[in-house]
């Protein structure tokens, strides 16, 4: 069986998926029982190709579950993560589904916690993310840094910055996990987003000295700045970012011309258009429609 499925592996890996069948095919005639390891690899290869070939990915696991093999952490994993590519909700409930039909103790792994977390979020099953949660406080998981930054943001995306908070005091000082750059940006982005941009930027603040800043971070609070009108405080951002040599980008360009767009500042929204051509940053739709805005203030 190992035999196979390294074989298996290899097929798989290199996007020959018809082999791999094949070879499945044969394992099973020669009388040797695939096992999880043998259908994890032709899920994993199936929604790998091209945009995710689901149709081949459920058909392999309907032949597992016939075979007897359970669907593990491994699979559900699998699946969760291809519906980052799903543009409607039917392949994301029958993924869920397929979670829910395992058993799985969704807190005994992190990695497949991250992928429900990541999924549930990005296609806003908030009910579920209720759960989930509830499962986590329930549970005796200590996360790593990058998996409270997954919790955060779904707590955030239920608009609980109370949970944010307490997730964060957690992490920090009853575990004393140091916060990276990952976890900070998930943070800042929970409270922006749930209008609490004064609290994002001293946290910001607070941890200027202990965790680098990057492009993702200054673009957050910039944001955050633009939503409350807080011009100033936004190009003060971008002031220390040229400062810091921290590269630019279009996204912080348009955060920034929309923060002066939305008092009127036509001067200063033309400097940040002359700026954006200097650092090589393509003016996109958002950047047009943004700076005619800045014309229709008053």
């Amino acid at each position: 069986v190992i035999t196979y499925n390294t074989i298996i592996k290899a097929f798989a890996q290199s996007g020959d998926l018809r082999r791999a069948r094949e070879l499945l095919a044969e394992m099973q005639a020669e009388g040797h029982a695939p096992n999880d390891v043998s259908y994890n690899c032709l899920v994993n290869a199936a929604v790998s190709r091209g945009s995710g070939d689901f149709a081949e990915a459920w058909e392999t696991i309907a032949a597992m579950e016939k075979s007897g093999v359970a669907v593990d952490h491994y699979t559900v994993s699998i699946m969760m993560k291809a519906m980052k590519k799903a543009r409607n909700p039917a392949p994301v409930a029958k993924a869920l589904a397929l979670l829910d039909r395992s058993g799985i103790d969704i807190c005994s792994d992190e990695i497949l916690l991250n992928t429900v977390l990541e999924t549930c979020i990005r296609h806003k099953e908030l009910h579920r993310l209720e759960g989930i949660l509830a499962s986590y406080r329930n549970s005796s998981l200590k996360p790593q840094v990058h998996t409270y930054g997954s919790l955060i943001k779904a707590c955030g995306c239920l608009k609980r910055a109370d949970r944010c908070w307490a997730l964060w005091q957690e992490m920090e000082e009853l575990r004393g996990i140091e916060p990276n750059e990952i976890v900070l940006g998930c943070m800042l982005d929970a409270l922006v987003c749930n209008g609490r941009v004064d609290d994002a930027a001293d946290l910001f603040s607070k941890l200027k000295g202990r965790v680098k800043p990057n492009t993702v971070i200054y673009s957050t609070l910039i944001k955050g700045f633009a939503n409350t009108h807080q011009a100033d405080k936004a190009m003060a951002a971008w002031k220390e970012m040229r400062e810091a040599g921290i590269q630019m980008n279009t996204v912080v360009y348009n955060a920034l011309i929309d923060a002066q767009a939305r008092v009127g500042a036509t001067e200063e929204v033309a400097g940040l258009r002359r700026a954006m051509e200097r650092d090589g940053c393509p003016a996109d739709g958002i950047t047009y429609s943004t700076t005619v805005k800045s014309y229709c203030v008053k």
